[in-house]
């Protein structure tokens, strides 16, 4: 049915069957709209070394994400607690029932000042659901494309960023990088994206004209 398990399953015979075969080995979930890196278990010992090391927070998670509007300060903090809106039970929020902490670290790098957006390098310290969408949102820079956290077309300042915007079919988030050790032998290990997805690469590269 092209889901991401079908596909796990049928290129990798032994993958964890850890909490069940519909979760083929995924020990982590990304936003239905986020693009990028997944860890996948093969054994069911990896599956639960790795489920802990996430509960305890001992992977560090990098995003890139395209955001509206300028981000003033080159390096920031958002630290606020998240939990399901009482506006809207479907979303996440900041003005929410069963708040539980949430911090997003960022750094500014790149301003596309003629288009109002900006590009921005995201560390996760806590994991959150749609924490990073929520944040931004929170502080007024909603993700390019998110609008069910309040992005606006109408809040881009050129002709191209809207036409950029209706090309993208997802909001502007990547998970491009993960730091964890690997649960047999310790080593710390570096996963990265080579590159992001064409859809992005192609939109910082309009951008950037």
């Amino acid at each position: 049915s092209g889901t991401l398990v079908n596909a796990l399953l049928y290129h990798f015979k032994n993958v964890s069957q850890y909490q069940g075969k519909e979760r083929a080995g995924i020990v982590h979930r990304l936003d239905k709209d986020t693009a990028g890196l997944l860890i996948v278990a093969k054994t069911e010992f990896a599956h639960k070394e790795l489920q802990k090391m996430f509960q305890d927070r001992e992977i560090d998670k990098k995003y890139k994400a395209i955001v509206s509007g300028i981000v003033k300060k080159d390096h920031g903090l958002i630290d606020l607690p998240i939990g399901r809106s009482i506006y809207n039970r479907q979303k996440m929020g900041t003005v929410a029932t069963n708040l539980k902490d949430a911090l997003t670290e960022y750094w500014v790098e790149k301003r596309f000042e003629k288009h109002n957006l900006t590009l921005v390098d995201i560390k996760l310290h806590t994991g959150r659901t749609h924490q990073i969408r929520v944040h931004f949102s929170a502080i007024g820079h909603p993700l390019f494309n998110d609008f069910v956290y309040g992005f606006k077309k109408s809040n881009l300042s050129s002709d191209l960023a809207k036409n950029l915007s209706d090309k993208l079919n997802y909001h502007a988030l990547v998970a491009y990088k993960l730091t964890f050790r690997h649960p047999r032998t310790n080593q710390i290990l570096n996963v990265e994206l080579k590159s992001l997805p064409k859809e992005i690469e192609e939109i910082l590269q309009e951008l950037s004209k």
